[in-house]
């Protein structure tokens, strides 16, 4: 890497929520209080626009409600978030080899968290008037965010 990641240079151009799906089984009827715990997994896609300076994330998350038991139930949220983000010394940070780019973990880490922060917003006003309302996407370490990819859920969590 040859440049220094400096977040003032990273600007977001775009956000899409590219899928937003609550699927709610006959379980819902059952638990009429609401989901009380859930279990949540999630995946990252990533691309970019080397000449553009142009880095596309999307986050794809995926809910699980628990039932008292604490076993998952028929219902569930999937959301699907595009961010588009301009980084002005792209260039800088990048490195070219056998007409391949390389883009450095720290980028990544830090696109990853602000995609991250911004999505767990995101899913709370999309599940707001859901079965799935109330559910807040725990705080995690941005550096898990790059590291995981298809990998179960990394957590069960209550919600608030």
């Amino acid at each position: 890497m040859k440049g220094k990641v400096i977040p003032e240079k990273i600007r977001i151009k775009n956000i899409a929520v590219v899928k937003s799906n609550i699927e709610v089984g006959k379980e819902a009827f059952e638990l009429i209080s609401g989901i009380n715990e859930y279990s949540f997994s999630f995946n990252q896609e990533i691309g970019f626009n080397y000449d553009q300076h142009l880095i596309r994330l999307r986050l794809n998350i995926l809910l699980q409600g628990k039932n008292d038991k604490g076993e998952l139930v028929n219902i569930k949220g999937e959301f699907g978030i595009e961010f588009v983000f301009h980084v002005d010394n792209f260039q800088d940070l990048t490195q070219e080899e056998n007409g391949s780019y390389e883009i450095p973990s720290s980028l990544v880490t830090t696109l990853s968290s602000l995609a991250y922060s911004t999505s767990r917003g995101i899913v709370f006003q999309e599940t707001q008037s859901t079965v799935l309302r109330g559910i807040l996407l725990p705080v995690i370490d941005p550096a898990i965010l790059f590291s995981v990819k298809n990998k179960p859920p990394l957590s069960d969590n209550k919600a608030k």
